[in-house]
């Protein structure tokens, strides 16, 4: 949003849209308020489970040093009402670029089944590189 043709293309896998207080949603903000057009091909994707309750899943597996941990600053993060939804996040950004309709915008987004941020690493860059580069997702 601050050098928009620095690329043309771009993958944003597993956005972490939550660091430093959603700024991203702020630059948008500004970018669109000067902008109507935004030439860039964009693939956005983020793992199912990463949620709340995905990272309660995630937590259950690690081993029980590590789990009463993690634990405990999940239990502090949900008090203070930080609890990260990046899916959530990302579907909110994936809207807001869409409605801006900005000319010269192309924008797909996914939702990976089953993937935490650790474990859909090639999907995740699969998927992105066929959607930027115009090769097909599935075969015929």
């Amino acid at each position: 949003m601050t050098q928009p043709d620095t690329f043309k293309r771009y993958g944003i896998v597993n956005p972490s849209l939550w660091f430093n207080s959603k700024s991203m949603f702020e630059l948008e903000a500004e970018y669109a308020s000067s902008h109507d057009d935004l030439v860039a091909k964009v693939y956005f994707s983020v793992g199912e489970l990463e949620t709340p309750e995905g990272e309660r899943i995630h937590r259950a597996w690690l081993p029980e040093d590590k789990r009463a941990a993690a634990e405990a600053k999940a239990d502090v993060e949900a008090e203070r009402g930080n609890e990260v939804n990046m899916v959530e996040d990302m579907q909110q950004m994936v809207a807001v670029l869409k409605s801006r309709n900005y000319n010269g915008l192309t924008l797909d987004s996914e939702v990976l089944a089953d993937e935490f941020h650790l474990t859909g690493g090639f999907a995740f860059f699969s998927h992105s590189m066929r959607f930027l580069f115009d090769a097909p997702l599935r075969c015929q």
